[in-house]
């Protein structure tokens, strides 16, 4: 696959962000999925194949938030609320009028935030394996404790994370997403990221999406919940 070309753009609060733009159609901006980096999402193949045929016939936006992979990675402001300012920044830098809007996994918040407040602009939302509160998929405790692994072992950290959801399924593909993790923020960042978001809860955003919606979600999903797709 060919090198994506990186640009970068910066925030209302002066922080750089890295982002792409692959292939021509209506606009689709995806959010991150987690705390991985467009630049090594070839570490996972299956992600990388899957991201290729969602963009087939569209322009193809990708960016790495705040923290993480080829973005500042050396921020104050980590909060779930901030990194809104991220996507905010890619869009006004790229002068975006109406784009759809993709978000899966701990990216569904920020996208279903995104579109509510600013629905002039998101012109359909796609959420896929989601959910619109944190405490609806993993108690505080176990979120805490990861948060705390992580500082004291990134690497066994990453790996018990990937597992959650993948391990019973691909031992293999398990250790691809520890290992796109491990290099997409570091230890500090991943803590911090975690703890900023244990608490966040963007379920009475709900009422306020009015773009079509598709919701795509797992019967059996190991992490989040059939409830989870069925809150709005």
């Amino acid at each position: 696959m060919a090198e994506r070309e990186v640009r970068y753009c910066t925030t209302e609060d002066g922080v750089r962000i890295a982002y792409c733009v692959e292939g021509e159609g209506p606009p689709l901006v995806v959010s991150p999925i987690f705390i991985t980096s467009f630049s090594l999402v070839h570490l996972v193949p299956k992600f990388e194949h899957m991201l290729s045929r969602v963009g087939e016939g569209r322009q193809l936006v990708q960016y790495d938030m705040r923290g993480t992979g080829l973005s500042q990675r050396e921020v104050g402001d980590l909060n779930y609320g901030a990194t809104l300012r991220d996507m905010e920044a890619v869009v006004r830098t790229l002068g975006l009028k109406r784009f759809s809007l993709l978000g899966m996994g701990i990216g569904g918040p920020r996208a279903i935030e995104y579109a509510a407040c600013h629905p002039r602009q998101v012109d359909k939302l796609i959420l896929a394996e989601t959910f619109a509160r944190v405490l609806d998929t993993l108690s505080r405790e176990i979120l805490q404790g990861f948060a705390q692994l992580a500082r004291a072992n990134w690497e066994v950290a990453s790996r018990t994370i990937a597992d959650l959801a993948l391990r019973r399924q691909d031992e293999q593909e398990s250790l691809r997403w520890a290992d796109l993790y491990q290099k997409s923020i570091s230890a500090e960042n991943m803590a911090r990221f975690i703890e900023n978001s244990i608490d966040l809860d963007v379920s009475f955003r709900l009422t306020r999406v009015k773009c079509p919606t598709l919701v795509l979600h797992y019967m059996d999903h190991p992490v989040y919940p059939f409830s989870c797709a069925a809150a709005g």
